[in-house]
């Protein structure tokens, strides 16, 4: 029976040995459900998210090293702006379907992916009309690969949301394993059209929409077999609209630094830009991991975040220190790394991806406090840190790239890093009830 009820608890004797060994490093037997779930889980995201993140890498490689600057440069201002349209598929609703499947509530899925598609549909004539004026203005290039984003684009987002239903069904070793299957397709058409059709925009464009959409909807279908309820809760749907309405702004200030940066300096520039933010953007990336990892715990618990910071001190600090000397590593080693990855026409640029120090050291505090805030419903701070904060974004961008170029752009990316932060702790320290040290220890 003994060994029955081990079994029960752990997948493995090496998951238990792991569980143990660093419930010892961090706060003792306390810790063991939570390391448990963080090991068994958290194998597969830092999976699925390092495994993206190299395939990533190894594409924009790819890509700098067969295109010229010119057209590396349309084809990141064609997907930038691409992605400011993914507002109209109503993204809020990736994150209170998380919430609601988490709470059991699985008929959200098919409601939110049906609103999503219908939503898209907006945005095919605004792509249609922006083909329309890079053609009269003689760019017929990308002209063309709006017309195809604008027939892609209802079925590129909405099915997509079998992420977020496989995030709140604590699948994670099936979302790593779709989701590796499918980068590595992506990457692997995407290398070869641009080694055969060299310097083709239009293919590439094509490339990227055709295999990203064809994968969405075949997961999408499949994770059917997950549906255990028909039950549905609208105050859901109706908050991810709020955080739809929230994050528009947030999505502009997301991609406004990349669309300037092309339209203002040139493709050249955006392609300098792309690829000195490159590692940085992709281990802000990764940090997402720890956030989809927590925002499960997050919505079904009832400690705030003062709560959680005193009650696991440890395990705080020493993330900390990790974090620290991340950013040492990348600062020291990136102008090696972009020389030796990117060859040396972006070498003269190493300076400008070393300031990226701050946004790496920032990545995963702010993704953890940014899925806390959601998870808990905070709206005074989620207005503060989205869309003021997004305003606030928006202005810098434009004031710092129009008067001072490229390294406006990116003095201002990481500036705004900071900036965020400042906004979680203030709304933090500001809206939440104030509890002893002692008490929240034995929370």
């Amino acid at each position: 029976m003994k060994d029955d009820k081990s079994k029960s608890k752990f997948s493995s004797m090496r998951e238990k040995n792991a569980v143990l060994f660093l419930a010892k490093i961090f706060d003792g037997a306390k810790q063991v459900p939570h390391l448990q779930y963080f090991i068994g889980n958290g194998f597969w995201m830092t999976l699925k998210e390092g495994a993206t993140t190299l395939l990533g890498v190894f594409v924009s490689v790819a890509l700098a090293r067969l295109l010229t600057k010119e057209t590396y440069g349309q084809y990141q201002l064609v997907i930038t702006i691409i992605s400011l349209f993914s507002v109209f598929s109503i993204p809020g609703l990736n994150s209170s379907l998380t919430r609601s499947v988490a709470r059991g509530y699985d008929g959200n899925y098919r409601n939110s992916v049906h609103i999503s598609f219908w939503w898209s549909l907006i945005a095919v004539p605004l792509l249609s009309s922006l083909a329309g004026y890079f053609y009269i203005i003689g760019n017929q290039d990308v002209a063309a690969s709006f017309l195809i984003s604008a027939i892609f684009f209802p079925f590129f987002y909405a099915p997509n949301t079998w992420n977020a239903f496989l995030v709140g069904k604590q699948k994670f070793n099936l979302l790593t394993r779709w989701n590796i299957i499918s980068v590595l397709f992506q990457s692997f058409l995407l290398v070869t059209m641009a080694w055969i059709f060299k310097n083709n925009l239009i293919v590439l464009v094509f490339s990227y929409f055709f295999s990203y959409t064809i994968f969405n909807y075949i997961w999408y279908k499949k994770s059917f077999a997950l549906i255990q309820t028909d039950k549905k809760n609208e105050e859901d749907i109706d908050y991810g609209f709020f955080l739809t309405k929230l994050s528009t702004l947030e999505i502009v200030a997301s991609y406004i630094d990349k669309v300037l940066v092309g339209l203002l300096l040139g493709p050249e520039s955006l392609a300098i830009y792309t690829i000195v933010s490159l590692i940085a953007v992709k281990i802000k990336d990764l940090s997402k991991v720890v956030g989809q990892l927590i925002f499960p715990k997050f919505s079904t618990s009832k400690k705030t975040f003062v709560d959680i910071l005193y009650a696991y001190q440890r395990p705080w600090l020493l993330f900390t220190l990790s974090m620290v000397a991340i950013s040492g590593l990348y600062y020291v080693s990136i102008p090696t790394l972009i020389r030796l990855l990117f060859s040396e026409q972006y070498t003269p640029y190493t300076y400008l991806a070393q300031w990226f120090t701050i946004t790496v050291v920032l990545s995963f505090p702010l993704a953890v406090l940014a899925y806390y805030v959601l998870a808990k419903k905070e709206k005074k701070i989620i207005i503060l840190s989205r869309p003021i904060f997004a305003f606030i974004r928006i202005v810098l961008n434009a004031f710092a790239i129009y008067f001072f170029g490229l390294i406006g752009a990116v003095v201002a990316f990481n500036l705004s890093m900071l900036i965020r932060l400042f906004f979680f702790l203030f709304g933090i320290k500001y809206t939440q009830p104030k509890k002893g040290k002692d008490e929240c220890l034995r929370i």
